[in-house]
């Protein structure tokens, strides 16, 4: 099957968007390709006019239209080294997922055809085979449950206790707890066991019998739903679900990059960065200009007196603010130095994945540097030039999906190119023509009177993290997104944490749905932990406001409702 018409199948794309001159020949050109990014740059220009987002969801059927010729290929392979022959092109054609293409191989193993019977027969039989599994199949996840055992003896037991407390309805089950189960299975610490609704794929096969064949026929309905359907269910059930939450994973990834690449300058140059590394191991400081040239660089030693020689080092540049790592080995360092630099300077806190890779191209054009220094220089210019700077290493390293390691990387890594193309695009189409116009668009930072970046205003009595209280409503700035949550500013030293399970009252899959970065935000403290310096964070409705809707929700609103309710009750 061609893409154009595998497209036009699934509708994953309106292909009236894409230029109608030079379709044909996009298409083909992708069939050839094993992404949008291996067409930049013949096509940039031809693709200018197309809305990003369809660009996105044509990158995603690319991909599923690889995945699903993959798959056919193999099937077919098969089923002529078995003497078999070959479907129809319209039997073919009717398995779109993977799934169903080996339903398909299967089908023709049972209803192998005989000399007397014609194409068109043959294929309406597997017409209704593909029909008769694809029913089952949604049944299955309409209807069918799944429970985990829990191996007590195993030394990450207590990891994934949570997953053996319950049944789980299939239909209803979170992209991350599908993750986290897959993950203690893999690890051996959870067995998952599935329940089918064996009636009702019972009843359904039993309906698609007289149109699958004779030798079907002779089969027994109980036969013929095992060695059809319940002996391959669950490997496609498990399919269907790593493929459903391995896309949400990818989406959320891509989504998360291109906010990454949209975000504005932390801060105006010249800028100073502090890198800090494996306890014992020097600071590296940079002082970065407006050209993000290095116009001053130092390594402290952590001696005793470290905390002087770093505020030396930055003294004498006209320097507002410094950035450090988000995270770094020697976190009680790290928290020092935060507060150290918070006395005199605004203090930045930069994403420092793919630091090593981002490091080696420093160290590549200045090799003069110590390696903790290239790292400090990593973290500045990251400051100035969020969208240059991270497009520079690889998007996979930057850790951006949940569950990384439990994705098909190579799935992943396409379509972090992807995005990288598709913001390079868009980013082109926005460039302006004059450089009084880019002074107007770009973002700038406000400025106290002493000339200070400005520091959140909306908590005025919230000096420290000893004045929050657990309940008390707070107003932050997000200044981080992660596939798990999101960090708040909340104009003290410390972040403030919001789960992704605390961002809605509903389920939200990634932070992107419900916040972006530099939003201001209302939320209320969940939990304190001020030995460890960490805020917790939620913005769900509190819980007597979520009680009092559902209350509302039950309760009659009239005469009528009330007699309603009452019949239904006898009912049940």
């Amino acid at each position: 099957m061609r893409l154009a018409d595998y497209i036009e199948r699934t509708r994953i794309v309106n292909l009236d968007l894409l230029p109608a001159d030079s379709r044909t020949a996009l298409l083909e050109s992708l069939e050839k390709q094993p992404s949008l990014a291996a067409l930049e740059p013949s096509w940039a220009e031809t693709l200018s006019s197309v809305p990003m987002e369809h660009l996105r969801r044509l990158s995603e059927a690319c991909r599923n239209w690889r995945e699903r010729e993959d798959t056919l290929r193999r099937v077919l392979s098969d089923i002529e080294k078995q003497g078999l022959s070959i479907p129809s092109s319209e039997a073919l054609d009717r398995a779109l997922v993977p799934h169903k293409v080996e339903a398909l191989a299967r089908a023709v193993r049972l209803c192998p055809g005989t000399d007397n019977e014609s194409e068109d027969h043959r294929t309406k039989i597997l017409f209704a085979c593909i029909d008769a599994w694809s029913g089952a199949v949604n049944l299955a996840i309409k209807r069918g449950e799944l429970a985990c055992h829990l191996h007590q003896s195993h030394p990450q037991a207590q990891r994934f206790a949570e997953y053996a407390r319950r049944r789980e309805a299939l239909s209803g089950l979170a992209g991350h707890r599908w993750l986290a189960m897959r993950r203690g299975e893999r690890l051996g610490a959870l067995s998952i066991a599935f329940t089918w609704p064996l009636s009702n794929i019972t009843a359904l096969i039993e309906t698609f019998r007289p149109r699958m064949g004779e030798k079907i026929r002779e089969m027994t309905t109980d036969d013929l739903v095992e060695k059809f359907v319940v002996s391959h269910l669950e490997k496609a059930i498990r399919g269907v679900l790593d493929r459903k939450v391995e896309d949400e994973a990818i989406r959320s990834a891509v989504s998360l990059y291109s906010e990454l690449l949209s975000s504005p300058p932390l801060c105006e140059p010249p800028v100073a960065a502090v890198s800090v590394g494996r306890p014992g191991a020097p600071l590296g400081v940079a002082v970065v200009g407006k050209t993000k040239a290095v116009l001053d660089h130092a390594l402290v030693d952590p001696t005793a007196d470290w905390h002087q020689d770093v505020l030396a080092a930055l003294t004498g540049h006209g320097i507002e603010c410094v950035v450090v790592p988000r995270s770094a080995p020697d976190q009680d360092r790290l928290a020092e130095l935060r507060k150290v630099l918070a006395s005199e300077y605004a203090v930045h806190a930069v994403r420092n994945a793919a630091l090593a890779e981002a490091r080696s191209l420093v160290l590549h054009q200045h090799p003069e540097l110590k390696p903790a220094v290239a790292s400090a220089v990593v973290l500045a210019t990251r400051a100035l030039d969020p969208s240059r700077e991270w497009s520079k290493v690889n998007p996979v390293g930057l850790g951006l999906a949940e569950y990384q390691n439990d994705l098909d990387i190579d799935r992943l890594q396409i379509a972090l190119k992807d995005a990288l193309i598709l913001h390079r695009w868009e980013h082109n189409r926005k460039t302006p023509t004059s450089r009084q116009t880019a002074t107007k668009t770009q973002p700038k930072v406000p400025k106290t009177p002493a000339g200070r970046p400005k520091r959140i205003v909306g908590n005025p009595l919230v000096k420290s993290l000893t004045d929050l209280k657990p309940g008390m409503t707070v107003q932050g700035v997000v200044s981080n997104m992660t596939r798990f949550g999101v960090f708040v500013d909340l104009g003290l030293e410390e972040e403030a944490m919001i789960h992704i399970s605390e961002l809605s009252d509903s389920f939200v899959s990634s932070p992107t749905e419900v916040v972006s970065l530099g939003q201001t935000i209302q939320a209320r403290v969940l939990g304190l932990d001020l030995p460890r310096k960490r805020v917790a964070l939620t913005m769900k409705s509190p819980p007597p406001k979520r009680r009092e809707a559902r209350r509302e929700r039950r309760a009659p609103k009239n005469k009528a409702d009330a007699l309603a309710q009452l019949e239904n009750l006898f009912k049940k």
